[in-house]
Formats: C-alpha cells, structure tokens, sequence
C-alpha cells in the first residue's frame, strides 16, 4: 500500500503531523503515523485527519482539550519550614500539601533537596517521580530532617512541575548533649591524706557544652575489696539545661584502712559514660619518743 499525502483538515489549531509523506508498506508490513496536539490556551481543539493511499482514503477526526495546570499548597510556595530542635540521631517530619486548581493535572516531575546542609533533609515521600495530580485532587509530599550533629542547619526544597518551579526555604536544629568537666574525663583526683575516720572532700564540677539538655543519671563509686564505704559522691542525677550553670559533684573518702585505698567514680550521662581514678590515704597515729620507751 502507497500512502502518498495526509492532510489535517483543521477546524481549530493546533494538532500536527510529526513524520514524513509518502511512504510505502509492503504486505503485512505497518509504519507509524505520530499526530501531536500542543494547546496554547485552554479550549477544545478539533481537526480530522486524512490518509489518501492506493487503496482509497481514511478520515480521523482528532480532539484536543488545551488545560491550565495550576499548582497550589499549604503551605504556600516560598514559605519558611521549620523542623523545630530535633535531638541528633532523631528524625523530624514536616508535610507540604500540593493541589492540583487549574483545567488540568499537575505533574511534579522531581522534587530534590539542595543547599548548604541538603545532607540533613530527604524528600520521605513520594518515593519517586514523576507524579501526576488530578485537577481537584491532592498529594503530601513529606520532608524529614534528620541531623546528624548538633547545630544549625538551612536548606532549600524544589519542586520541579508543569506550572513552574516551586521552592520552600527548610530550616533544622540538631541537639547535641556534650559532657564536659573539670577536672577532665580520666584525670585522677587525690583526695590528699587524713587519719583514719576522718572525711575528706574533692570536688567535681560538670558542665553542659553542647546545645541540649545534659542527664546525669547515676554516679557510682567501685573501691578494692575491704575498702567499701571509703567513698561517697553526691549528688549522683541531676539535669542542665542548654546554657544552664554548672553543677558541683562532691566526692568523699573517709579511710577505713591504713594506706592508699583507690576506687573508680563512673558518671553516667546521655551523652556516654566518663571515668574518674580516685585515690585517697589513710593515717594512724603512733606513739614514738626519744628516748624510747621501757
């Protein structure tokens, strides 16, 4: 079969012919015939097609509907996220509700996430792209923040559609607990020397260095064997705050034995554990004179 012209009879623009004229089929043998509609305003666009071929003519009537996307959300295109403080390790989420309010569907083709701290943030959900919203209908694209330090964090999400791009400033706060002390973490603390039965005081001062709120949750004191009691710590929980004061710990030794009695003061925090090597020495009295006694 020869197909030597095809014309659109165009009742109203714009549907066109994309491929060549004429052509050729052999028996059996089919080529294709691509007819594309690109609508400049919304309106119902008409036409019919004619195929005239060797073995007489066809006629295809066409119709194309022009539609306005029209891209809307809550919120609103350019308006600030804010994930709040989010604790490191935690994830945060925040939902964008996009609509489709025009004459025809919205298609986000991407969604993407970029700026100085874009490793901070994902796009949750969809899962992928493109996406296709019905007029009238809805989608949540949903953000996450997940810091992994503390600190401040800014990004910017963009939503590449068929009405445009669309963009919305995020905003993250990653805490972090940092524990701090003087003396520091390892150090050995020397109580010093008294007799036996007699207390003496060391004193261990911790600090809050990051940008949340620090948790001592217990303190505890391991002696050797035959030393239990020689030590006390108080107090062994306690909170501070981000940018509060810092908190004394009072450690004890009342030596119950002669010599050097050592122990282990563990604070466990929610920002780790931290060790401390105490040690202390216990004194007797003794009689001495010159000359000797007897």
């Amino acid at each position: 079969m020869t197909l030597p012209s095809a014309r659109l009879h165009r009742r109203a623009a714009p549907p066109n012919i994309l491929g060549s004229f004429n052509f050729t089929l052999g028996p059996s043998a089919s080529d294709n015939v691509t007819i594309f509609c690109t609508p400049s305003q919304y309106s119902l666009r008409t036409a019919r097609l004619e195929l005239k071929t060797n073995v007489g003519g066809f006629i295809y009537n066409l119709e194309c509907l022009g539609g306005d996307p029209i891209f809307t959300s809550t919120p609103a295109t350019g308006t600030p996220i804010d994930f709040g403080n989010v604790r490191v390790g935690n994830a945060s989420e925040q939902t964008i509700n996009v609509g489709s309010v025009g004459s025809a569907e919205v298609r986000i083709t991407n969604a993407f996430i970029n700026g100085t701290n874009a490793d901070q943030f994902e796009v949750a959900t969809p899962s992928s792209f493109p996406v296709d919203i019905a007029v009238g209908s809805n989608l949540d694209v949903i953000v996450r923040c997940t810091p992994t330090t503390g600190g401040n964090f800014s990004a910017t999400l963009n939503m590449t559609t068929n009405d445009g791009d669309q963009t919305y400033p995020l905003t993250c706060r990653g805490q972090n607990a940092v524990y701090a002390s003087t003396p520091a973490p390892d150090s050995i603390i020397d109580l010093g020397a008294a007799l036996l039965g007699d207390p003496l005081q060391a004193t261990l001062t911790v600090s809050e260095a990051g940008n949340d709120t620090l948790q001592i949750t217990d303190a505890t004191i391991n002696v050797i064997p035959g030393n239990e009691g020689s030590y006390t710590v108080s107090p062994t929980a306690f909170d501070i705050v981000d940018g509060g004061a810092a908190q004394d710990m009072t450690i004890e030794c009342t030596p119950t034995a002669r010599g050097t009695v050592t122990g282990t003061l563990t604070v466990a925090t929610n920002a780790g554990d931290y060790t401390y090597n105490l040690t202390c020495v216990g004194l007797e009295t003794e009689y001495g004179s010159f000359p000797g006694s007897g």
